[in-house]
């Protein structure tokens, strides 16, 4: 993780620990470029209508690796495939590796920072995924908070301190006013330990797209 400042508002200082995964979106886009998928909103849709990936596991890293591995030489893996192998089996491998990464940043988070978690809140693009948004509560054993406000977030915030400072707002309590929950999702019992197997083959996939390039 990386501590960074997260905003100042007057004289407060508010610092941040960040842990980023990029290419999220630009993974479903590149899925739906590659004839995977149509519409980016069957996603899960077409995940769901597998049972499993049938061995298929991918590694996103168009960007490199991002925390905790932070190896920006990786290379995007697409590994196990067979003759079985269908788009459902891709697609559902594409969202499992992204709850994946989710999972093993949040046990960092856990370790690094050694603050307990209550909740998490999930906002962008890609969290309107339902059958990703469930996973990731099943990984982590946590509630995810979907947002109402999910789209742009970072105009967003920069919207809000803008407004805190010229006054539109007079304090954060009223910021959180704003902010409304769409959909809680809660993690199911014995998800994790039938996909524990799966984890263990997608940190050896991992391993093989580290250092590939030069």
């Amino acid at each position: 993780l990386y501590p960074i400042v997260g905003w100042k508002i007057g004289k407060e200082i508010t610092y941040v620990a960040e842990g980023s995964i990029t290419d999220t979106g630009s993974l479903i886009e590149w899925a739906k470029s590659m004839g995977f998928i149509d519409d980016v909103s069957d996603t899960a849709k077409i995940a769901e209508s597998v049972p499993d990936s049938d061995g298929v596991y991918f590694v996103g890293a168009f960007s490199g690796l991002q925390a905790p591995i932070n190896d920006d030489k990786a290379a995007t893996t697409l590994i196990g495939l067979k003759p079985t192998t269908t788009k459902a089996h891709v697609v559902r491998a594409i969202l499992e590796n992204l709850a994946f990464r989710v999972k093993v940043l949040y046990e960092t988070i856990l370790s690094e920072t050694r603050i307990p978690l209550s909740h998490i809140r999930a906002n962008g693009g890609v969290c309107n995924n339902d059958f990703l948004m469930q996973l990731i509560a099943d990984f982590t054993n946590q509630t995810i908070d979907r947002a109402k406000q999910r789209a742009n977030m970072t105009s967003l915030g920069v919207a809000f301190l803008a407004g805190l400072a010229k006054e539109v707002w007079k304090n954060k309590a009223e910021l959180r006013e704003i902010r409304e929950s769409e959909t809680v999702f809660v993690a199911e019992k014995d998800v994790w330990s039938r996909y524990k197997d799966r984890f263990v083959h997608w940190e050896k996939a991992v391993i093989r797209s580290r250092e590939w390039y030069n």
